[in-house]
């Protein structure tokens, strides 16, 4: 099933397909929901190897553009985060999807800012 749903979003966003992206160490999560943030992305990834995670926000509201970065300790983990998951995984109650990171992209995204509780 998860398959199905991988390659039918491939099929109605062509854009979004990671064409020529080669594997590397650095996932990129898109359509992640407002509520999940870095320790929830963590929470997912850290059995697999993750050392650290980025959530892209607005800088005027500090709200989430909807996606985000996962970094892992190798190049192999990462590769079995995407056999494994097959390009799309449910965190917050939504289908994310999942590609490698194209070079420096991850490394842009600005870290949230504290929020207080």
């Amino acid at each position: 099933e998860r398959i199905q749903y991988s390659r039918d979003f491939e099929e109605r966003h062509p854009s979004r397909q990671p064409q020529d992206v080669p594997p590397c160490s650095t996932l990129i999560l898109r359509s992640l929901p407002s509520s999940v943030d870095e320790s929830g992305i963590m929470e997912v990834f850290a059995i697999y190897g993750a050392t650290s995670s980025r959530v892209v926000r607005e800088r005027d509201s500090d709200r989430s553009r909807g996606f985000g970065f996962v970094d892992f300790g190798s190049v192999e983990n990462a590769e079995h985060v995407m056999k494994t998951y097959h390009g799309t995984i449910l965190i917050g109650g939504r289908h994310a999807t999942l590609g490698y990171s194209r070079d420096g992209e991850g490394a842009r995204a600005r870290p949230s800012r504290e929020r207080p509780h």
